[in-house]
């Protein structure tokens, strides 16, 4: 790591920008991954993690598979055929019943397949072979409890009844610890089916020709009944051929349309006379013309010679004036011809009178005719209407008859085939190999279905789990940098190290572990780090805290405080967990004189001061326990500390948990700086969140996170080198 990313790390923009700002609350349901990463990555990453849980689910569900082979019995199948016979609809029915009846086989294949299931033809097999023992279905029942069962419908749970797909075959399976008892068990519930299912259908077919021919008997006679009344009423009519009943109707008809005619005749003729009757004026002649049906040439010729004489007069008046001859001449043909025409009317008169006359004869006439005819009809309208009834009847009940007489011939004609409609086609015989369990299917479904659940457990504990498992978590929901990702280690080094070499850091030989060099060469990276800060001046002293207890803080504290040693910087170790004090057992030196001891004004400074080896590391024990922690660290600690940052290279102060003690808040705000550790993959994140908070509240400045812990494989920060010993000198090994 160069100086410039150093020293962009120390001055932790991120962390110096939010301690105006407090940074967000842990959030569960923030799912949304981050830029440049995939499902499949957090997939993979997530059953790296949980890898260990997930083979061993895997293995446990194997290990129960096989058990289960060991332990449960075998089951051996046996099946029989039953064929469906539906030939015989074709004897003497037409094309369209035979597409009927090929149309409705799913219908009937259905009904059969509940009928095998049901209890009349279960029951005697399941007495036979004591099934519902064999079945264990009555295991652990009482008296009561086993009558109820035995009164119950039987249901046999080993059995399946299916249909090869487009076959009229019915597949009748049952399984059995015993191959022979498969066998058995099966044939005899087929021979049931068939039994049962022929039967059926003879008394059915036998209760329906009895009631058809009961009917019929009951028909005929009331046909016969009816054809006599029918008989009997024709001759009371006197109606030989059945069109009689129809004629008097015809006739008043016809009679009713004759007097329509007359009746409008007759308007006709009394308007034309009552126009005659009013004037005898030219104007009531061409009224007279105008309501004729055949015009009168004569009477139009006088019209005309009226007219002609008329102008004549009219124009001799105007000409010659009333003493001249022509005038006399022309008044003189006026009035003869005015004459003429006035006998013209006046006959026209006589003669439309003459024809109303007659009209009105035929009138009165034609409503005598229809008014006999009406009460004619009416006489035989009842008669009538009952002789149609009986007639309708009678053909009703003929039709009928001869209908239930074509069926029972047809029902006759194919009783011989309803007799094999279903037949023991194929017998079922004693399996050679069992069915259940098998280890070649049971095992891979076992593994398949175990695999998904566990990586369906595992991606859901990982949706609900809040802690941190990576830095690049830390940093983009606390937006604070981590320094260092310090990992698992089976062995820690030693917090007295061994000489050291020329260049002051001890290179691990070949016997230290892979654990031992990457949690090694991550303290060295976070000795860089501090280091880099403290040369430049920026950091006098460091508050090293966590947000719980038992997240590593001493320990860390411990091994930076060494490894700064090593490379010449005059260290101070002060441990201020004085209610759980630890550190003098790491050094394994007295735990008084202290800070506790120092703060109440019993000892100096200078008296509670250890030195530790490697040379230029020191130590302040904490002193005794004590339950006034946070008031003597109210008292002085602040000055103590800047006296001590001024005669110390580095001041190293192993604080409390912060959310566990509250004077660990106002260590943390003396300080120069504030390094958190959190444990990866333990430290809830919303402890790690209200830690931080509390700390940027009080002033701390935090200058970054250590993510103790770490699996090699859950962070990008987990690649490390370090050199171990071999025939052919130094070789490079990736952790």
């Amino acid at each position: 790591m160069d100086k410039s990313t150093e020293l962009r790390t120390i001055d932790a923009p991120r962390g110096r920008a939010s301690m105006l700002p407090s940074p967000p609350l842990f959030a569960v349901t923030d799912s949304t991954p981050p830029e440049g990463g995939g499902s499949l990555a957090d997939l993979i990453r997530v059953l790296k993690r949980q890898r260990w849980k997930l083979l061993a689910f895997i293995g446990t569900a194997l290990a129960a598979a096989i058990a289960m082979q060991c332990t449960i019995p075998n089951l051996y199948e046996a099946s029989a055929l039953v064929k469906i016979d539906r030939h015989q609809a074709a004897v003497v029915t037409d094309q369209s019943q035979q597409e009927g009846t090929a149309d409705d086989m799913d219908q009937i294949v259905t009904t059969l397949v509940e009928l095998a299931k049901s209890d009349p033809v279960l029951r005697p097999v399941a007495d036979r072979f004591n099934l519902l023992e064999v079945e264990r279905q009555s295991k652990g029942l009482s008296g009561e409890k086993l009558e109820r069962l035995r009164e119950a419908p039987i249901e046999l749970r080993r059995l399946q009844v299916t249909r090869p797909p487009n076959t009229y075959l019915l597949r009748i399976t049952y399984r059995a610890t015993s191959p022979q008892l498969a066998a058995e068990v099966a044939n005899a519930i087929a021979q049931s089916l068939v039994l049962h299912a022929n039967d059926s259908g003879e008394r059915s077919l036998n209760q329906a020709t009895s009631a058809v021919d009961g009917g019929l008997q009951s028909l005929r006679a009331r046909m016969n009944q009816s054809s006599r009344e029918l008989a009997e009423y024709e001759k009371q009519l006197g109606i030989v051929d059945a069109q009689q009943a129809s004629m008097p109707g015809a006739r008043l008809q016809q009679l009713d349309a004759e007097l329509t005619a007359v009746q409008a005749e007759r308007a006709n003729k009394e308007s034309i006379l009552q126009v005659l009757n009013k004037s005898g004026t030219l104007a009531t002649a061409e009224a007279i013309e105008s309501l004729r049906s055949i015009p009168d040439t004569s009477l139009d010729q006088a019209v005309v010679r009226l007219d002609a004489a008329r102008q004549q007069f009219a124009a001799a008046r105007s000409y010659y004036g009333e003493n001249h001859p022509e005038y006399a001449k022309a008044s003189r043909q006026v009035e003869e011809l005015t004459r003429q025409l006035d006998e013209m009317v006046a006959d026209a008169r006589q003669r439309a009178s003459a024809a109303l006359a007659q009209a009105k004869a035929r009138e009165s006439k034609l409503l005598a005719l229809v008014a006999a005819a009406r009460s004619k009809v009416d006489g035989l309208h009842g008669p009538a209407q009952q002789y149609e009834q009986l007639l309708s009847q009678t053909e009703s009940d003929r039709k009928l008859y001869d209908s239930l007489l074509d069926q029972n011939v047809v029902a006759s004609i194919n009783r011989p085939f309803d007799d094999a409609a279903l037949q023991l086609y194929a017998e079922a015989r004693p399996p050679a190999q069992h069915v259940f369990p098998r280890l070649g299917v049971d095992l891979p479904v076992a593994f398949i279905l175990s695999a998904l659940l566990g990586i369906l457990a595992a991606v859901l504990a990982n949706a609900l789990d809040t802690t941190f498992e990576r830095p690049e978590d830390v940093a983009e929901k606390l937006r604070i940098d981590v320094l260092a990702a310090v990992p698992s280690a089976r062995r820690l080094p030693p917090i007295t190290p061994p000489p050291p070499s020329m260049f002051g850091v001890k290179i691990p030989t070949q016997e230290a572990s892979q654990s031992t060099a990457r949690f090694t060469e991550a303290i060295l990276s976070l000795r860089t780090a501090v280091n880099l800060a403290v040369d430049e001046g920026r950091l006098r002293s460091v508050a090293i805290t966590s947000a719980l207890h038992g997240e590593g803080k001493s320990t860390t504290a411990a091994q930076l405080a060494r490894s700064l040693a090593q490379v010449g910087k005059k260290v101070l170790l002060v441990e201020a967990d004085m209610r759980r004090p630890a550190m003098h057992k790491t050094f394994d030196v007295a735990i008084t004189p202290g800070l506790a001891d120092v703060l109440q004004g019993q000892q100096t400074c200078g008296d509670a001061i250890v030195p530790l080896d490697p040379p230029g590391l020191f130590l302040i024990p904490a002193g005794p326990p004590t339950h006034h922690a946070a008031n003597l660290i109210s008292m002085g600690f602040s000055a103590m500390l800047a006296k001590l940052s001024r005669d110390f290279d580095l001041t190293l102060i192993d604080c409390p948990p912060i959310l566990g003690a509250a004077e660990a808040q106002e260590i943390a705000g003396t300080a120069d700086g504030v390094l958190m550790v959190i444990k990866a993959s333990d430290t809830p994140g919303k402890a790690v969140s209200a830690a931080v908070s509390s700390l940027l509240r009080n002033r701390a400045q935090v200058i970054g996170m250590v993510m103790n812990k770490v699996r090699s494989f859950d962070s990008e920060y987990g690649y490390y080198y370090y050199a171990t010993g071999s025939r052919n000198g130094i070789k490079r090994i990736r952790a």
